[in-house]
């Protein structure tokens, strides 16, 4: 099945189908036996962490605005939460000790300060810098981006 997720009538599913998953708003729609593409995500690369132009630039990615319209949200009101997913979700994630700092910019505002006690500050502004943080990318499904947009 892939990426595809079943849901029965009780609403119960395994915990690896679990993990991601907004059950609630899936229940409300699940028919037994239905099978459910998987949630909308936002993908965070790791490497974002290490570039002036990390994260897209810093920019609101188009899954964001689709997802509020879809739900009848308004962007402008509810901003996407980047720094957030950054300092609690990839973070957290990573297989390496990352510091980061804030910068008000137009680009990417959160960068790696130091990674494992090794400042990376003058790699900001490389192609490739070098370095490579583990896990790549982390997804995240948007029901826990809109969580941590509205704290």
């Amino acid at each position: 099945m892939g990426n595809w997720r079943t849901i029965n009538m009780t609403g119960t599913m395994s915990a690896a189908d679990s993990a991601g998953i907004n059950g609630d708003l899936e229940r409300d729609t699940a028919i037994e036996g239905q099978v459910l593409p998987p949630p909308p995500c936002i993908v965070l690369f790791s490497d974002g962490l290490l570039s002036k132009w990390g994260f897209d630039d810093g920019n609101t990615p188009d899954t964001w605005y689709d997802y509020c319209d879809g739900h009848g949200i308004d962007w402008r009101e509810v901003r996407y939460p980047l720094v957030r997913l950054v300092r609690e979700v990839l973070l957290p994630a990573l297989n390496q000790a990352v510091e980061v700092v804030e910068i008000s910019t137009i680009h990417n505002p959160i960068r790696a300060q130091t990674i494992d006690g090794v400042n990376v500050e003058d790699r900001w502004y490389e192609v490739d810098s070098g370095v490579h943080l583990t896990p790549e990318s982390i997804e995240v499904p948007m029901w826990r981006v809109m969580e941590l947009a509205l704290r």
